[in-house]
C-alpha cells in the first residue's frame, strides 16, 4: 500500500522538516524514533539538528 499511495523517502524527509522547522519534536521511546529518522536522513543528505524529547520518560517521571 506504502509502495502504491506513498511518497517517497526524500519527499517524505523534506515534508516533515518543512512542517516541523527549527522545533523540538517530541516522540513516545525517542531514540527509537530518532534513530530510524536520522539514518534516513543521512541517507538522503539531509541534515537533521532539531532537538528532541520523549514523552515516554516524561510520563515515567510523573
Amino acid at each position: 500500500m506504502v509502495d502504491i499511495e506513498g511518497v517517497g523517502i526524500r519527499e517524505a524527509l523534506v515534508g516533515l522538516m518543512e512542517f516541523v522547522g527549527d522545533l523540538p519534536i517530541v516522540t513516545f521511546n525517542a531514540e527509537f524514533d530518532i534513530g530510524f529518522l536520522c539514518n534516513a536522513a543521512a541517507r538522503e543528505g539531509i541534515a537533521f539538528k532539531n532537538r528532541y524529547a520523549c514523552a515516554l520518560k516524561r510520563a515515567r517521571r510523573a
